[in-house]
C-alpha cells in the first residue's frame, strides 16, 4: 500500500511537470483513469510520450520523475511477486487442486516475469538517461560527454 502511496505522488509530480507545459485535461483524465484501473505501466509509457511531445517542460526532472516512477513500480510488482509465490506454494501442496488451477497460477506467473523484465528494462534505460543532463549537450563539448559516458561505463563494469 505504500509504494500504491508512493506512485500517485510521483505520477502527481509527473503530471505537475506536463501541465507546465500546457497539457490538455483530457490528457490528465486518461492518467488518471489508468491509474484508478491499476494500468501503470500504460500510465508511464503514456506520461514518456507526453514529455517527448512537449518542448517546454523540465525534461531532466521528467526523466528523474520517471526513474523514479519506475523504481516504485518495480516495488509493487515485489509485492505481487511474492503473493503470487505463496499462492503458487500453496496450490502446488495442496493434494486436491486441480490441474487447471495450478496452470492458472502458472499463467500468472509467467505474465508477472514478463511485466517484470519490462519494467527492470525502463529503470535501467532511465537510470542511463539521468547520467547525461540536457546542459550537458547544450555546450556542445562532445568529447566531454563521450569521456564521462566511458568513465560510467569502467566504473559499472569494476561493480
Amino acid at each position: 500500500m505504500a509504494d500504491l502511496a508512493k506512485f500517485n505522488v510521483v505520477l502527481a509530480d509527473m503530471i505537475e511537470v506536463l501541465n507546465k507545459g500546457k497539457l490538455q485535461e483530457h490528457s490528465v483524465q486518461t492518467l488518471t483513469n489508468l491509474k484508478d484501473g491499476k494500468k501503470f505501466p500504460e500510465a508511464l509509457n503514456l506520461v514518456e510520450s507526453f514529455a517527448q511531445s512537449t518542448a517546454f517542460i523540465d525534461h531532466d526532472a521528467m526523466t528523474e520523475l520517471m526513474a523514479k516512477a519506475w523504481s516504485t513500480y518495480g516495488d509493487i510488482l515485489n509485492a505481487e511477486r511474492k503473493q503470487l509465490k505463496k499462492k503458487l506454494t500453496a496450490i502446488k501442496e495442496d493434494k486436491k487442486a486441480e490441474p487447471e488451477q495450478v496452470a492458472k497460477v502458472e499463467g500468472q506467473m509467467e505474465d508477472f516475469c514478463a511485466r517484470r523484465a519490462n519494467c527492470i528494462y525502463n529503470i535501467e534505460r532511465l537510470k542511463t538517461m539521468n547520467l547525461f543532463k540536457f546542459d550537458d549537450f547544450k555546450s556542445r563539448d562532445l568529447p566531454a560527454i563521450v569521456k564521462l559516458y566511458d568513465e560510467e561505463k569502467n566504473i559499472r563494469a569494476m561493480a
